[in-house]
Order: structure tokens, then sequence, then C-alpha cells
């Protein structure tokens, strides 16, 4: 990357370990724009990489700077509910991003699940079939990480809604605006 002059990079690398590109750039004195996956969106990311991954950005669900969303985004109280609930069971600091989809996974599993039962018994073909109706039903699931609508054609259910850049400052992940 040196040698060739790359006017940026990108690390596809996860968790923790996602630092040590950036660590090894730094110690070569690579001074160019630095971007990474959600896969490097925690906390201990930014204090093994410290001063070399000042200024990385990345993509991260909304949950991942909740705090720092206008109050008229839905998604930042549910967020502030999820890592309020999580953290007081787990410890100050361990609300992630992977939890916060296993939270929404339960939401949209409790709003969908009440009707495929009225529908069909589970176990069956038509409860499956019944829930995946129920699930293309339900409209605008406020979650941590995006408002979701499973339509037809759209695997994930979520839309632009659901995707924050951030930039790692000064030890912490700041919303780009």
């Amino acid at each position: 990357m040196l040698s060739k002059k790359a006017g940026a990079n990108f690390f596809g690398a996860s968790g923790t370990p996602g630092a040590l590109p950036h660590l090894t750039l730094a110690e070569r004195r690579w001074t160019g724009p630095m971007y990474g996956s959600p896969a490097i969106f925690n906390k201990d990311f930014l204090r093994l990489g410290g001063a070399a991954v000042e200024n990385v950005m990345a993509v991260t669900g909304p949950v991942g700077a909740y705090d720092q969303l206008p109050d008229s985004n839905p998604i930042k109280a549910v967020s502030a509910e999820f890592t309020q609930w999580y953290e007081g069971v787990n410890g100050p600091g361990s609300a992630n991003g992977f939890a916060a989809y296993s939270y929404d996974a339960a939401k949209i599993f409790a709003k969908a699940a009440p009707v495929a039962l009225e529908r069909a018994k589970p176990g069956t073909q038509a409860f499956r079939d019944a829930f995946r109706a129920a699930l293309r039903d339900t409209a605008e699931i406020v979650g941590t990480q995006g408002i979701y609508n499973f339509k037809p054609g759209s695997a994930y259910g979520v839309d632009e809604r659901s995707v924050v850049l951030v930039k790692a400052e000064k030890g912490m992940w700041k919303l780009v605006q």
C-alpha cells in the first residue's frame, strides 16, 4: 500500500484484530484516509488502536451513535432503552451492535409470532408461512439498528435509516453529519 501510494485504505478486518493494520501503517507513517467495515465498530478497537485509528471512518447501525442522533429520530429512544437495559444486566460499557441486533430480532419476533399463532400451529409449514406473512405485514418496527419493514425483495427489512457514518475521534466514535 505504501509503495503504490494509495489514496486511501479500506480494511475489512473485524473486532479488535481490526486495529492491527492501522497500527502497522501508523508505524510506517501512513497519513492518508482509512476506512473500516462495520465489524471494527467497538470500544476495544478504539482502545487498542489508540492514535493509530484516529480519524478512521466506518459505517454502523444507529445504536452505535444513538446518543448523537437528533431527538426526532425514533431509533434514539429505542437504542437508549436497549443500552440502559443491557448495561444494567452486563455492566457499564458492555452494550454492542451484536447484542442490539438480537434485541431487534426479539422485538420483530414478538410482533409477528402472535399473528402467526392465530393462523396456524407452530412446527408446521402453515405456521412458517403464516410467520413469514406476518413479518411482511408488519411495518415500521423501530429497533436499535433500523426501522424494519420486511417487504418482498428486502431480505434485511431495513432502509437507509439503518446506516450511520462514524469517525474515530479522541477514543470515541463520533457521528458524521
